[in-house]
């Protein structure tokens, strides 16, 4: 039954997108190497708590932590950002988004869960009951059920149409992390600090109880075949254990202060988040082997999710951005400095100067758009702009994606 439930959890993962135009290629173990920075988004002024992604795959959404405390929504294509959201009094901790509609349903630092009409950029509802953070939301498959779980120790069912609590389940486990509901709506995971926990939905009868503590980390679940694993990191090392029979699998690897875990969608490369350097690290699912470390996240990498296309790595960091992978054919395009130039916000000489490039000093450009005068604006890695008649193009410039 547990093994059942975990295949049918990954069918419904987190978030959900398609691709992006920038690259139609699944992301697998024979390409990880080819990865490269096709977008930069500058989200938020604090951290990027989560993303997820819309049903339809056009946009993607952010949540920012204590000093932001909003929701924003992204065009995928072009990082435009199409909505804002600003309720909680307190940073943005979770994200949920309506498998069927237009909504997304937000977690917050303030212990309320707010569900919002993205067209609308309106709260249509606030759910309130727990005493301190809530830190997961997820939807039922008919996403007539809202579960919460909160630092409180509680897992909170809520009616999403009439706003009025279902029920309300405590373990006595800790903090509990993380809910997720298995694909025909009738079970319920609870990764707690100390344990993990299955009960019905239908009453809440207490179906197993799994002795694997967390200790308030991020978690990740896969299902390759016949080899449905748990894969989490408990702030020291990333482990695994077989769904199964809850064996570990093999040793630990050795990478702390993970903050967040995701798989691809043929299962077969599992990716997370450094939240002391910035790394993002991407490991053989099977094995555990490292296949290869992505560039540092400036502040730290929060949250991580691949699309379930398979072709789009976003990351969220603790500088506000997001930065966006996919798998590339090798061809880059660098810009070199005629003087030292200046490096803006946004792509406009009435942005302000957040550096410098330096005489003769190059940049990978990673974007470029086109102002209101006709001059061409070059996006480099760190997601600041220069104008092109500042610098010299090299490579396959003609390549990058315009916004």
């Amino acid at each position: 039954m547990l093994r059942l439930f975990l295949v049918s959890f990954l069918m419904w993962g987190i978030g959900t997108t398609q691709a992006q135009p920038a690259s139609e290629i699944v992301i697998t173990q024979d390409n990880v190497q080819q990865l490269q920075l096709v977008r930069i988004i500058r989200a938020h002024e604090d951290a990027v708590r989560d993303i997820v992604f819309s049903p339809d795959g056009r946009y993607i959404v952010t949540a920012s932590d204590y000093l932001d405390n909003t929701v924003r929504v992204w065009r995928i294509d072009s990082g435009e950002r199409i909505a804002e959201m600003n309720a909680h009094v307190s940073g943005v901790l979770a994200l949920a988004y309506h498998p069927r509609r237009n909504l997304i349903a937000s977690a917050g630092g303030d212990g309320m869960i707010r569900l919002w009409d993205v067209t609308l950029s309106q709260v249509l509802r606030t759910f309130s009951g727990h005493d301190g953070s809530v830190l997961d939301v997820a939807f039922n498959p008919e996403a007539t059920i809202l579960a919460s779980a909160g630092e409180d120790g509680s897992v909170q069912l809520w009616d999403v149409a009439r706003g009025n609590r279902l029920q309300l389940i405590d373990d006595n486990l800790g903090a509990a992390r993380r809910v997720m509901f298995s694909a025909d709506g009738a079970q319920l995971m609870i990764l707690y600090c100390h344990a993990t926990v299955i009960r019905s939905v239908e009453g809440g009868k207490l179906v197993d109880k799994l002795d694997i503590e967390l200790f308030g980390t991020q978690t990740a679940i896969a299902e390759n075949g016949a080899a449905t694993r748990i894969v989490v990191s408990d702030g020291e090392s990333v482990r695994w254990w077989d769904a199964r029979t809850f064996d570990e699998t093999h040793p630990p690897i050795p990478v702390t202060n993970i903050n967040d875990l995701a798989f691809t969608l043929e299962d077969d490369v599992l990716a997370g988040s450094k939240l002391d350097d910035g790394a993002i690290h991407l490991w053989d699912a099977e094995t555990g082997e490292q296949l290869v470390t992505l560039p540092e996240h400036r502040l730290g990498a929060y949250s991580i999710a691949f699309n379930p296309a398979g072709t789009l790595l976003a990351v969220g960091g603790g500088d506000g951005t997001v930065l966006v992978w996919a798998v590339g054919d090798g061809a880059v395009c660098h810009v070199i400095a005629r003087a030292t130039a200046n490096l803006r916000a946004e792509p406009g000489t009435q942005f302000r100067v957040e550096d410098v490039l330096r005489h003769n000093v190059g940049a990978r450009a990673i974007l470029r758009t086109i102002d209101d005068e006709g001059f061409t604006w070059w996006q480099v890695e760190n997601g600041l702009w220069i104008r092109d008649d500042a610098v010299v193009d090299e490579g396959n410039c003609d390549d990058l994606p315009i916004q």
